[in-house]
């Protein structure tokens, strides 16, 4: 584990000193998991892949002011998260609903009807509820993890958690139903 950190600590340095290399290394550590944390977000491929290219020029832009208070993966999730809400309130809408067109073969694991019913209720939420579910239940971040990525305290992470589960609950059950 020490070395994961090691390992960690040496590729922020190298890109810290500009070295495109080390750029590189971080793209590819983390390329998927931003993407998937973008199209999770956005809800539209399209939107999820210029999401991810902004979030890694943001990383690239700022990884001078990493203070390395926290993993690398939590500082580029919370520029994930941002980013995407950042954009999607530029454009002033809510995430889409998930537009079949959109997948390719990498995404026909999403095809399910589980999955496809799941991605329409988490369309449905408020913001700030389908974040901490992606978080909270797709990703299993524990609640310090979710706090400082967005800036609140434990304890309202765990309230929101709570929320989120019941309002998806209650969406699901709506569906069904009606």
């Amino acid at each position: 584990m020490s070395n994961d950190k090691s390992e960690e600590k040496n590729l922020i340095e190298r890109a810290k000193k500009g070295e495109e290399s080390a750029f590189a290394e971080i793209v590819e550590l983390y390329a998927d998991k931003v993407f998937s944390e973008a199209y999770y977000i956005m809800n539209n491929r399209e939107d999820a892949l210029d999401a991810s290219q902004l979030v890694f020029l943001r990383v690239f832009q700022n990884i001078r002011h990493f203070k390395g208070e926290s993993l690398l993966s939590t500082w580029i999730y919370r520029i994930t998260v941002n980013t995407c809400l950042r954009e999607l309130k530029k454009r002033n809408r809510k995430p889409p609903e998930p537009d079949d067109d959109d997948l390719d073969p990498q995404d026909e694991v999403i095809r399910n009807e589980e999955e496809r019913t799941a991605m329409e209720i988490l369309a449905k939420l408020p913001e700030p509820y389908r974040v901490i579910l992606i978080m909270r239940e797709m990703n299993d971040m524990p609640f310090k993890d979710i706090s400082d990525v967005l800036g609140i305290s434990v304890n309202l992470a765990k309230v929101r958690a709570f929320r989120a589960k019941a309002r998806f609950k209650q969406l699901l059950e709506e569906q069904e139903n009606g």
